[in-house]
């Protein structure tokens, strides 16, 4: 029998779903777990839950440590330091994540199980090889776990909704008043997906990057792909406003002051949660993006919120003959998708059309080479300012576009790209309607 081929961390939070029911129990086996301690933890949990069915921690500590190979001093209290880390709360990305892992594992011992049969009986003179070869086949079937909600029924949840809003919404603010008082809840939502769109160079690498930051201000896992500036260009805006220095200014500084900065405000927001990966213009697809977040995860990175600058440089996964506007709709449809997956957020940002230079407010009418993307969004904020906005360091937000909120609303405020920010939270003017 093989062993789990996942680190110890890995299987400490499998046998975590399977105290907590998250997983279907015929996708893991005591036999998989190499080491012996998570093997005698595995087949409690499995003959408790199926003797009682709801089991509580001591139920599980105390039958394990009735079991004779726990009389050992040493071994017990290898037990003692493990079994705690098997009760701990897991997030829900990260538990569909193991899940899968789990399944695709259970899945190829089966698969080897089946091939290992099968090849016994066809080496077999007998009659009876059909019969046995579709008995066989008839039990190759596979109960993956990873979907056991099977709905909700409306009027019975109602104590469930009637809790859940009683909680503080789970959101990510913008740090811009104006903006997060036009949003539903106070912030973008968990599983929106979010489009900046703009102009060339009219700040959607700022507007982005301020998301990212403002994210991991509220203790978030970011990763930030960037399909168009390096990473260390973006990494200077943001040494920039984290540190308060001026960007021209940045190479005057001393390395002392920048790393004494940035490690108090690592410190403050628990750790090096923003990544920030370059992929190629035209050839990156949404598949790319999640297979690296695969890899991240497997690294024990589990990031819930995405930047991505921007969806105009993102390639389908297929490219059809009805036209780049239809193709790149397959990409909004895809990132919506990709939200839902990870239960966190997705930004990006959009080029408006050539008529948007005509438009003194772009509008949904003016993303460019997708209608499409305008209805997979759920929230679309517009950044515009004209030559003499620009000028004054002026620009105008405007909501476009949110499914639960207020949209059709502008905000007048400041930028401050010289030190980093897209905004400047020291001159807003509030908000205006159409």
């Amino acid at each position: 029998m093989e062993h789990y081929a996942f680190d110890d961390k890995f299987q400490v939070k499998l046998l975590g779903i399977l105290y907590s029911g998250n997983i279907n129990s015929t996708l893991v086996s005591p036999e998989y777990f190499s080491n012996p301690i998570y093997g005698a933890i595995c087949e409690t949990l499995l003959s408790l839950k199926q003797l009682y069915g709801n089991i509580t921690p001591d139920m599980v500590k105390n039958n394990l440590l009735e079991k004779k190979d726990f009389k050992d001093r040493d071994y017990r209290a290898e037990l003692l330091i493990s079994l705690p880390q098997v009760f701990k709360s897991i997030k829900d990305s990260e538990q569909s994540y193991i899940r899968d892992l789990a399944f695709k594992f259970a899945k190829l011992q089966r698969y080897k199980s089946f091939l290992r049969e099968s090849y016994s009986i066809l080496q077999e003179d007998d009659t009876d090889t059909v019969e046995k070869l579709d008995s066989l086949f008839s039990h190759l079937d596979f109960d993956t776990g990873l979907d056991q909600d099977l709905g909700q029924f409306y009027f019975s949840s109602l104590q469930e909704r009637l809790l859940e809003r009683s909680k503080n919404p789970d959101i990510i603010r913008s740090m811009i008043k104006p903006l997060d008082d036009c949003l539903d809840g106070g912030g973008f939502g968990c599983e929106d997906l979010t489009l900046l769109a703009g102009l060339p160079s009219s700040g959607k690498s700022f507007a982005l990057l301020r998301i990212a930051k403002m994210a991991v201000l509220q203790l978030q896992k970011v990763v930030f792909y960037s399909l168009e500036m390096t990473t260390n260009r973006l990494s200077g805006r943001l040494d920039a406003s984290f540190t308060g220095t001026p960007t021209h200014q940045l190479r005057n500084l001393e390395s002392s002051i920048i790393e004494a900065r940035l490690k108090d405000m690592r410190i403050q927001v628990g750790g090096d949660n923003l990544l920030m990966k370059r992929f190629p213009a035209g050839k990156t697809t949404v598949s790319m993006l999640e297979s690296h977040l695969n890899a991240l995860k497997f690294k024990g990175f589990f990031p819930r919120v995405i930047v991505i600058d921007y969806i105009n440089l993102m390639q389908p996964e297929e490219v059809t003959k009805e036209g780049r506007h239809r193709d790149l709709g397959s990409v909004y449809v895809a990132l919506k998708g990709l939200a839902q997956s990870i239960h966190g957020w997705v930004f990006t940002g959009a080029q408006s059309n050539r008529a948007g230079f005509n438009s003194p407010l772009i509008t949904m009418r003016d993303l460019a080479e997708s209608f499409e993307g305008a209805a997979h969004s759920d929230i679309i904020v517009t950044i515009n300012r004209n030559d003499e906005e620009a000028a004054a360091e002026q620009v105008r937000l405007y909501v476009a576009k949110d499914r639960n909120g207020v949209d059709k609303r502008i905000i007048k405020g400041y930028t401050d790209y010289k030190n980093g920010n897209f905004w400047s939270d020291r001159h807003s003017q509030g908000l205006q309607g159409v």
